[in-house]
């Protein structure tokens, strides 16, 4: 149930970030006829309107991380369907670290419990999160995003369902278990908030 979950998740948010690119992508902008080059040969390139030019100073370490970040930004404003495909791909591979990251929250938070317990209930709570979330995403996929907009209110019932899961299976005061459920969330989301700034930047420098 988890794998089919994220696989369908996954794919549509691939396909919708794709159309999304389609429909709203601009057609590149031709260079400036009188566009003039800079006396001073050290001194980096300007870049044309709408671009970013990045300058880290001196040094062959950071020339090549500027070469990267300028290419990985081009990139980014030509082939964002690209872009956006191979960055989805590697939040799919981060998932299968980001699950056991959330049973070790917890283990943390329920010690007393197997750690295998925590990832079985780790897979219930992703394969639940990922069919709504592909619920919300398959409109906007088939180009209506404000019925996506609209149906975004149903993943309220992720946290609501996190926390009646807790209950459940973990027994204990629903005080306490309110209390862990937030500590969990506020936890798990800062990880992964982290994982995929570290994945953009990785497939920002690597294009």
């Amino acid at each position: 149930l988890y794998l089919f979950a994220s696989f369908a998740m996954f794919l549509v948010l691939s396909l919708g970030s794709g159309l999304q690119v389609q429909a709203v992508g601009d057609e590149p902008s031709p260079a400036p006829a009188d566009a003039t080059v800079s006396e001073d040969p050290g001194a980096p390139p300007e870049a044309p309107s709408g671009q970013i030019n990045v300058d880290f100073g001196g040094g062959e370490l950071e020339a090549s991380l500027e070469r990267r970040v300028r290419a990985g930004l081009q990139r980014f404003a030509e082939d964002r369907e690209g872009f956006s495909r191979e960055f989805m791909g590697r939040l799919a591979q981060a998932f299968i670290f980001l699950l056991p990251g959330f049973a070790l929250f917890l283990k943390i938070a329920y010690r007393r419990r197997l750690y295998v317990h925590h990832i079985v209930f780790a897979i219930y709570l992703h394969a639940f999160a990922f069919m709504m979330m592909t619920v919300v995403a398959v409109p906007e996929a088939l180009g209506f995003p404000r019925v996506g907009d609209g149906l975004a209110l149903i993943l309220l019932v992720v946290p609501v369902y996190l926390v009646l899961g807790m209950k459940r299976f973990y027994g204990g005061t629903w005080p306490a278990t309110l209390a862990k459920g937030l500590v969990v969330s506020v936890a798990y989301n800062v990880l992964a908030g982290v994982t995929m700034i570290g994945l953009f930047l990785l497939t920002l420098l690597t294009s």
